[in-house]
């Protein structure tokens, strides 16, 4: 078995949900066009989405391509986690500015990438996170919910190989972190109808489940979120019932290609914290 092979093996078995990427070749990327991604995009065809947890299915990928490069989905999926993805020098001042005012990361796994960056890896909050570019500051991303990094031992275009700095595990992502990324809750303003209060919050229902059904790629956990708190402040004003609202955002997210574990965790958090901010609506 190749290194590659041994693994996404062993990353399998601790719970990591990995995916076969493209390798690098001696043309450069092994999708054989001219790559704007090369070594870094998956080769399954429904990409993230069909990464697995199970070890004899990770076996058979990397049998039929022994030097794939290897993907680690992030977010709520398996053993659930959220990386900071640090690029260069100047990530790396920025990543200090941010300790200096905000406090220290805590102790957790790090990987050196390929490009000479970094990824800090940690546990995925209780909260719905999704991807970041530069959300923290300059030349810091993120990856959580409907994201994935390229772990070590995979090979970069430029000749570098991603390799573990320690095996330390994985901590919990501090606070101060949640609370830069975490999208503000949706501002719920009152309102005043003139036709029936019962109509409006069903027509409200249909509205916010297709704001999540045309979602797209990276926005779809934001999305979900943003209409289970929408939905949960009129459930708190006892204008929908919770399983209702639960049920119909529930069946959004799956027509957007949403997992149902991830899904039913956002909708239950955005309910919650919407029904703390009950909508007025009056006739």
């Amino acid at each position: 078995m190749s290194d590659l092979s041994l693994e996404a093996h062993r990353l399998a078995v601790a719970d990591c949900h990995v995916l076969p990427l493209h390798g690098i070749g001696k043309r450069g990327c092994t999708c054989g066009r001219k790559c704007p991604s090369p070594g870094k995009h998956p080769r399954l065809p429904n990409g993230l989405h069909d990464a697995s947890g199970d070890p004899q299915q990770v076996l058979t990928w990397w049998s039929r391509w022994p030097n794939a490069n290897i993907g680690i989905r992030t977010g709520h999926v398996g053993r659930g986690l959220f990386v900071i993805d640090v690029d260069g020098a100047e990530g790396e001042e920025t990543l200090l500015e941010l300790q200096r005012r905000y406090g220290r990361l805590p102790e957790t796994r790090w990987a050196r990438t390929g490009s000479g960056g970094w990824h800090a890896y940690f546990a995925m909050p209780d909260v719905a996170l999704g991807n970041s570019t530069g959300k923290l500051g300059p030349h810091v991303d993120t990856r959580g919910d409907d994201g994935y990094v390229v772990a070590p031992p995979s090979r970069h275009h430029t000749g570098g190989t991603y390799a573990w700095h320690n095996r330390t595990p994985v901590a919990d992502l501090p606070a101060w972190v949640v609370g830069l990324l975490r999208p503000p809750p949706p501002v719920v303003r009152p309102v005043r109808l003139r036709g029936n209060v019962d109509n409006y919050a069903a027509a409200a229902l249909a509205a916010e489940c297709r704001e999540v059904e045309t979602a797209v790629p990276g926005t779809r956990n934001h999305a979900l979120n943003a209409a289970a708190f929408a939905i949960g402040s009129l459930v708190g004003a006892g204008r929908l019932q919770e399983s209702t609202a639960r049920l119909s955002l529930l069946a959004a997210a799956l027509t957007c290609g949403l997992g149902e574990v991830e899904a039913e965790r956002t909708i239950a958090s955005g309910l919650t914290a919407g029904a703390r901010h009950p909508r007025e609506v009056v006739a």
